[in-house]
């Protein structure tokens, strides 16, 4: 039998996936979109988007307000204050 840390995609980092998480201490980050003319499919270029998931370890369990904190319950949020860009 293989041992999982002899594997090349073996990480410390990643999770158990019978793991599970609050909802909101999870995200994903979109990495890039990619065109590759190396593996032609049917005569076209693919094309194809990587994102990479991810669990907050800093997530103390407050939910929406965790995140949003000057929202108040049943407004309208203005995210743009939130963007990280």
């Amino acid at each position: 039998q293989r041992r999982m840390d002899d594997s090349p995609y073996y990480s410390k980092n990643k999770v158990d996936i019978d793991t599970e998480f609050d909802w909101w201490s999870q995200g994903y980050r979109l990495l890039g979109a990619f065109i590759d003319c190396d593996q032609l499919v049917y005569q076209y270029c693919s094309r194809w988007m990587m994102w990479a998931a991810y669990v907050n370890p800093n997530y103390e369990g407050g939910g929406f307000s965790e995140y949003y904190p000057n929202a108040q319950s049943g407004e309208e949020v203005d995210y743009s204050e939130y963007n990280e860009i």
